[in-house]
């Protein structure tokens, strides 16, 4: 067999003009954080070319890519923290992500801290390990993600060069970000839920006082901005004639493969749980058997599987007893999920999409929750917050709450005036 020739990479004369000018093209705005496919029909080409141009002239095309990426991280570093990136901040983000990608693969940090304790520092240095060592992956991972942001945005200052404005400059950034659905900004829920976390960084690296013990104390005063207002909207609650679809729906489920439970008897379980007991999902997936208490139909489950890191419990109806006896065994968890969460959300809306249900009635697990509670608070509302291992009867009432049937009913049975009664 003929032996194949190594690419030419040294010998610039050699690179046709018009190639070497679509490199440089190309790098640069891949060096502004566009994709293969964006940067190939910039310049009238096509992705695959841009591949053949990065393997045939790799010493050219990284030359191109560093000479670009130098250029970007000086123009991040000359806005960055100031409120020139509220001029287009997802732009700017996109900028200081490429930036901080590429200069961390060369060992460097783009907002050098010259050993100066920073608020990214000190969330990773002190408070994830003290504060946050019984918390959740999940808690984990969202105070990554904001204090990620806060660094890109604000140039990471120096704990005690942090001001008021500065926390006011993020915080108008955020907001004018894109939201969850690519389209439309950030909520100004999702903008309190970062300003929460960056807030608690902020008071924990502050004075001690009597609500805050364990300060540090590493800042004499703990600047501040005001979060937006809370946006509340009447919970979205579906029917049991929609979650008795849903049990039809998983009649066709494979997954998950667990020996001695078919798959649709597992699902079929899951739902008359999560039914009877308003459970959140990850409680319900971490669930032990030994947690079922099969004589007086309760779940007696364990503080570390609960949100509020409380011991919790749920009480089973007849109905969620019976599926769950179906699938009982002598395995640990009473619902083994083998597969990361994400897949499971992936997997719950494709077997509805593909049995045809419309998107507008497709079932989430928290849809159950909030319903469950909806239908408790028609008998009392703290049965509801009980049920819901919520503290505040505040958070049950703000998001879990949707419209109640009976007091639909018991306002009809207001008193109207006569005159307002008969006119009709």
């Amino acid at each position: 067999m003929k032996k194949r020739k190594p690419y030419n990479t040294s010998n610039r004369r050699t690179i046709n003009p018009r190639i070497r000018d679509g490199i440089a093209r190309a790098t640069a705005l891949l060096a502004q954080a566009r994709t293969m496919r964006e940067a190939a029909a910039a310049i009238d080409s096509n992705a695959d070319r841009l591949r053949d141009w990065r393997c045939r002239h790799a010493a050219l095309w990284k030359t191109c890519l560093d000479r670009a990426m130098q250029d970007v991280t000086a123009a991040v570093r000359q806005v960055a923290g100031s409120t020139a990136v509220l001029s287009d901040p997802e732009k700017y983000l996109g900028l200081a992500k490429a930036a901080d990608k590429y200069l961390r693969g060369r060992g460097e940090d783009l907002f050098p801290a010259n050993g100066r304790p920073t608020l990214s520092s000190f969330y990773s240095d002190v408070y994830e390990p003290r504060f946050l060592s019984d918390a959740t992956e999940g808690t984990r991972v969202a105070y990554r993600c904001h204090v990620r942001a806060w660094s890109l945005l604000t140039a990471d200052p120096p704990l005690e060069e942090i001001r008021n404005e500065t926390v006011e400059t993020f915080r108008d950034a955020m907001g004018k970000l894109r939201g969850a659905d690519k389209i439309g900004r950030r909520s100004p829920n999702s903008v309190r839920s970062v300003m929460r976390s960056i807030g608690t960084l902020l008071s924990k690296a502050g004075p001690p006082g009597p609500r805050n013990r364990d300060a540090l104390g590493l800042i004499d005063r703990v600047p501040w901005a005001r979060p937006p207002r809370a946006v509340l909207k009447i919970p979205n609650t579906i029917s049991i004639e929609v979650v008795d679809q849903l049990c039809r729906v998983v009649s066709a489920a494979e997954r998950p493969q667990i020996e001695g439970v078919k798959p649709p008897q597992w699902w079929k379980a899951l739902i008359a749980v999560a039914c009877s007991t308003g459970l959140r999902i990850g409680t319900l997936l971490a669930l032990e058997m030994v947690e079922i208490d099969w004589k007086s139909g309760q779940l007696v489950i364990s503080a570390e599987k609960m949100k509020a890191r409380r011991p919790h419990l749920a009480y089973l109806n007849e109905a969620a007893l019976h599926e769950l006896r179906a699938i009982r065994t002598d395995r640990r968890l009473v619902f083994p999920w083998p597969h990361c969460k994400r897949y499971f959300d992936q997997y719950l809306r494709g077997m509805q999409r593909r049995a045809g249900v419309p998107e507008s009635e497709r079932v989430t697990f928290h849809a159950i929750r909030r319903s469950f509670g909806t239908a408790l608070a028609g008998v009392s509302l703290d049965l509801a917050r009980l049920a819901l291992g919520h503290q505040a009867l505040q958070t049950t009432l703000g998001h879990y709450i949707g419209p109640v049937d009976a007091l639909r009913a018991a306002v009809a049975q207001v008193p109207m005036p006569a005159t307002l009664a008969t006119s009709h």
